[in-house]
């Protein structure tokens, strides 16, 4: 059953890390430093390919964590711990219907070595990373500081994109470990990935931040929060213009569509008026020559070429190609998979080919399991999301449309690992867990005298 239940008790983990549930400072100090470097990607000088600094700064608080746990842990503790833990399976169990997938397909693999290790990379993912943050969001981590937190994380990085295209800096380079050698191939064509390393991680990450900024944008506020929204929304919505990601235009539109349908009812016409002072924007830029130098191309002519169907672009014909390429390998062998070092975008690929699609993917590298496995992930996330609509609260309405945004854009390309997506549905069950802790609590409130 696809729900994410509510309990109020403290945890073993608030009993762990200090007294009242507050947290030990080192721990808060690493998980923090994590979030905020969650959005520099392929930025690698700890862990080197296993992981990058935020992978690093994660391990950290996790071990931090690990030992308090243990130290202070005892059979009560356990068995208020257990409910909370029972309540993330819809998560763990896609995990681990992922991870057998991969097992089962790395006996097989023609690089066994390689598929086992990121099989176990998933494992880890799936069935302790992301368990373990939604677990400790809210609990004693405020819930609403890591949400801001992960917003000026995100931004930061497409801030840091735009000063690349614009002042010319290069975070793009010092924040990359391994930068694409067709660096400034990309920045002329406005498909510049950034200090995420990659166009469609840019892509990923200025739609989801741009859709958590949109509740800011719907509420009451003074003159200089509407301002910092405005400026928000503008930096996000140009590192998503230079990304050139059609798939992450598309995700953000869709997250739009869905928080205006949704929404507050007084907010429409402000989301209105945020659309349309973008559109000005790209307009100013593209016909002020004093403006028009500080960008590569003409943004507006390039937001135009995403919007139109390019049936003579080659990269579509590859696509598709592949697509058919799926069908023969999956009529062949629908059931074990052919390895997971087929996953990625990794030109060395024993099947030889790339599939833009992560749950199709899935399939062709782990198998059925794994297939069904990602399914089940992206069903869990959007089925807890939408059950908590009801709710009315627009932080996590934003939330859940950045899911959707996501998993769209999972239909489109092969980027199932990528933690600071999940980052997002972490904070979207815990947002879930903590309305529902509120509830419950009013609802057993004692009456007013």
């Amino acid at each position: 059953m696809l729900s994410f239940e509510v309990t109020g008790r403290v945890t073993a983990l608030q009993t762990a890390t200090g007294n009242h549930g507050k947290p030990n400072w080192l721990f808060y100090s690493l998980f923090a430093s994590a979030v905020l470097t969650i959005g520099l990607t392929e930025f690698r000088p700890v862990l080197g390919g296993i992981g990058n600094l935020s992978d690093s700064l994660f391990l950290a608080a996790f071990l931090v964590w690990l030992v308090f746990s243990v130290k202070r842990i005892d059979g009560d503790t356990m068995e208020r711990a257990w409910q909370p833990i029972r309540d993330l399976e819809p998560l763990v169990w896609g995990g681990i219907a992922l991870s057998v997938g991969g097992a089962i397909a790395s006996v097989s693999s023609e690089e066994p070595e390689l598929s086992w290790i990121i099989t176990a990379k998933y494992f880890i993912t799936f069935c302790v990373w992301l368990p373990w943050v939604t677990f400790v969001l809210g609990r004693y981590l405020s819930l609403r500081r890591m949400h801001l937190l992960y917003i000026v994380a995100l931004g930061s990085v497409a801030l840091a994109t735009l000063a690349d295209l614009t002042v010319h800096t290069r975070f793009g380079v010092w924040l990359v470990t391994a930068p694409p050698k067709m660096l400034f191939e990309d920045l002329l064509r406005l498909r510049y990935g950034g200090p995420t390393g990659h166009p469609t991680s840019l892509g990923y990450l200025s739609a989801i931040g741009f859709l958590l900024s949109l509740p800011f944008l719907t509420k009451r506020s003074t003159r200089v929060a509407s301002l910092l929204t405005a400026l928000a929304l503008l930096v996000f919505g140009g590192a998503l213009l230079a990304s050139g990601s059609r798939a992450a235009l598309l995700g953000g539109i869709l997250g739009w569509v869905t928080f205006a349908f949704f929404g507050p009812r007084g907010g429409m016409r402000r989301l209105v008026l945020a659309g349309a002072t973008c559109l000005i924007a790209l307009t100013a830029v593209s016909r002020i020559g004093a403006l028009r130098r500080f960008v590569p191309v003409d943004p507006l002519a390039r937001l135009q070429e995403s919007l139109r169907p390019r049936r003579d672009f080659e990269a579509d014909w590859s696509r598709k190609r592949d697509l058919q390429s799926a069908q023969v390998v999956l009529t062949h062998d629908p059931i074990t998979g052919y390895g997971m070092d087929n996953v990625g975008t990794s030109p060395a690929q024993p099947i030889g080919f790339d599939l833009h699609n992560t749950v199709l993917q899935s399939w062709v590298a782990g198998g059925i399991l794994a297939g069904l496995g990602t399914a089940w992930l992206y069903v869990a996330v959007l089925m807890a999301g939408w059950r908590a609509l009801r709710d009315g609260d627009p932080r996590t309405l934003s939330l859940f449309t950045a899911c959707v945004a996501f998993v769209t854009m999972d239909m489109f390309h092969p980027h199932l690992y990528v933690r600071f997506k999940w980052f997002v549905a972490a904070l979207l069950i815990a947002a879930i867990r903590e309305a529902g802790a509120h509830a419950a609590r009013a609802d057993i409130a004692p009456p007013a005298v």
